[in-house]
């Protein structure tokens, strides 16, 4: 069985495009501990009552700050801080891969 070539990722390419596979691809070559920033479409709701014309056909952006710590199919995960031996961390995220625009590299 061939082994799947990572695709290094490069600072500021526009990921919004890529299929998920790309985007796997590019985040699995990411060293755990990296520094990044994570551009990401967020789900949102709206409770109560609303017009239809007040009803926003965009998405909510969100930009996280921290440290790789590794994806799966799914996700990517990235934590705010971490203890100085890395034994434990603090601010667990799980991003869904299909949702991210952009990944900025920060060292």
């Amino acid at each position: 069985m061939k082994k799947k070539k990572k695709t290094p990722l490069r600072s500021g390419v526009d990921m919004s495009k890529m299929t998920l596979n790309q985007k796997r691809s590019c985040v699995n070559s990411l060293k755990e501990w990296t520094p990044i920033e994570v551009n990401w479409n967020d789900a949102f709701s709206k409770r109560g009552w609303l017009e239809i014309e007040d009803v926003e056909k965009k998405s909510f952006e969100v930009h996280n700050i921290g440290l790789y710590l590794k994806s799966d199919n799914r996700y990517l995960y990235l934590a705010n801080g971490c203890t100085s031996d890395r034994a434990s961390i603090t601010d667990l995220w799980g991003i869904p891969l299909g949702m991210i625009t952009s990944i900025k590299l920060l060292s």
